[in-house]
């Protein structure tokens, strides 16, 4: 509700505006070179949005007086070809811009390339680089020789950001990557990335149709692309981020609908410093009748430093969760993208209300049926520190800047203690799970592997981890969709939901991810008995 009525308000502060002169229509030259390749076969997945990226692209482009070259689904040799035809508008243009969806890769060394659609994967690094065309040698110094002195040039490119050769992962269906380059020009030059380094764009078009409507909506194109940015972050959650980057700026704005159109981006920009200081919503209500149940539901996607990548799925993880518990009765809490210290609160605070439920229903009732039970889900970063051969788990927030094991008791959460706390409460069940990968913190802090460890069995609790102990996990494994299909199934032992979970996932993988839990409830636990 809060993205739509931003929304609406965004809309009606646009529709006051009158846009100014378009400059491409009003003396300069402008041209535009669209690359759409979405049908890719074999083991690298097919992306269905590309060909409706490049016709919301075209339409924008069309509208604002661009000379427009689209092609789509091109060979290596194609590609190269239309670029070097490119070249030609480009010797020619004041404004030239160029909008590239598709799959793309980075090597360990920062060097970019694009993949054209006969691209043969997965292969060795590099066999795919020499089928590949370098973003350094292919695409900018060609049209950096060929640009005019004075010209502007705009590069939009809607993919992900990812190495995939760190451990040669399969290319999964709506990813699409390369990561930062560096251009060498002489004139004005604006990079812009539909998400952040290491992190990944959707194949839903949500990039090219945020970036189409910005950008005849007036305005330098500066705070057009800080309008995009702020509204697809807010329409993911902080889950993609997208970032500019610019060359030789020379001062004045760049304006392609003129410089007196919509100034909306503080609006947006209070609705991501809102987003950055973590939401919760739902609160826990203690029931008249039957057990008294209660949920803490935490999902991480918005990683703002260089240590941690943003990632794409806990939110939306947390959300399935806490659906399926509301399902299953309990009622829940359900908080998105929390900081250190509201992480830290939330936490602590689901503690305190845990232990006086205990102790109310202590002296209100000796029925078994009135002790609460409680339930704690965590997606999003993690890490693991040993010391003297015990093993520390930690939450991570997004603000964390945590690089080394040592960090972590000032930049995490400490979910060892908090089970150390939770131990032996008199509650029914305890619940913590934590849908993380589970290896010491390393150098390694990709958008798939989010990371925790080991913790001993404690009584009265059933701890459950989306991996094995010193192993990684998958951010679209999905472990959330199975557990939340699993809890509220009727008739079903809390232990064999856990155990048909990891099944589920290990089969799924292949036996790369194999879920486990650790279970010590005093009593029976079903979710939804078989009378419901």
């Amino acid at each position: 509700m809060f993205r739509a009525l931003m929304l609406c308000v965004l809309a009606a502060v646009v529709a006051l505006v009158a846009k100014a002169q378009n400059p491409c229509e009003t003396g300069q030259t402008c041209a535009a070179l669209i690359i759409s390749n979405g049908e890719y076969s074999g083991e690298l997945s097919a992306l269905p949005a590309a060909a409706q990226d490049a016709r919301i692209m075209g339409d924008a482009l069309d509208a604002l007086g661009f000379e427009i070259s689209t092609v789509v689904d091109l060979d290596r040799q194609a590609m190269r070809e239309a670029i070097s035809e490119f070249e030609n508008a480009v010797s020619e243009a004041d404004i030239y811009l160029v909008y590239y969806s598709g799959h793309g890769f980075s090597d360990e060394d920062g060097e970019n390339f694009l993949l054209p659609v006969d691209v043969k994967w997965p292969a060795s690094r590099s066999s795919v680089m020499v089928q590949s065309l370098s973003m350094s040698d292919d695409l900018f110094r060609p049209l950096a020789k060929a640009e005019k002195s004075g010209a502007k040039g705009l590069f939009l490119l809607d993919s992900c950001r990812d190495t995939p050769f760190q451990d040669q992962p399969s290319r999964a269906a709506g990813t699409k990557g390369f990561v930062r380059v560096d251009p060498s020009s002489r004139n004005e030059r604006y990079i812009f990335y539909s998400s952040s380094h290491g992190g990944c764009g959707r194949d839903d078009s949500l990039f090219a149709k945020i970036l189409a409507h910005e950008l005849n909506d007036g305005g330098d194109i500066v705070r057009a692309f800080g309008r995009v940015r702020a509204q697809v972050m807010l329409e993911t959650n902080l889950g993609q981020q997208p970032e500019l980057q610019i060359d030789n700026l020379s001062g004045e704005p760049l304006c392609l609908t003129g410089c007196a159109g919509a100034a909306a981006k503080e609006s947006y920009e209070d609705a991501l410093a809102e987003a950055f200081e973590g939401t919760c919503t739902g609160a826990w209500a203690r029931p008249d009748t039957g057990e008294p149940r209660y949920a803490l539901v935490i999902g991480n996607n918005g990683y703002s430093s260089a240590n941690w990548s943003v990632l794409e799925k806990p939110v939306r993880d947390a959300d399935t969760v806490a659906g399926a518990l509301v399902g299953a009765g309990f009622s829940a809490v359900t908080c998105h993208n929390l900081p250190r210290e509201k992480l830290r609160s939330e936490i602590d605070r689901f503690a305190r209300f845990m232990k006086e439920e205990v102790e109310h229903w202590r002296r209100e009732s000796s029925e078994p049926a009135r002790q609460p039970s409680g339930f704690l889900y965590f997606s999003g970063h993690g890490a693991a520190r040993k010391v003297t051969g015990e093993t520390y788990n930690y939450l991570i927030p997004i603000d964390s800047q945590a690089s080394e094991p040592q960090h972590l008791p000032e930049d995490g959460y400490n979910i060892t203690t908090l089970a150390d706390e939770l131990e032996g409460l008199g509650s029914k069940a305890i619940f913590i799970v934590v849908d993380a990968c589970r290896n010491v913190l390393d150098k390694d802090k990709s958008e798939d592997r989010n990371k925790a460890a080991r913790v001993r069995r404690r009584s009265g609790m059933l701890m459950a981890y989306a991996t094995a102990a010193d192993e990684v996990a998958k951010e679209k494994s999905g472990y959330a969709e199975v557990l939340a299909e699993e809890l509220v199934k009727p008739g079903k032992r809390a232990i064999t939901v856990f155990a048909d979970v990891g099944i589920a996932i290990r089969k799924g993988s292949g036996n790369a991810q194999i879920p486990v839990f650790e279970p010590d409830l005093l009593d029976q636990f079903y979710f939804v008995s078989s009378e419901d």
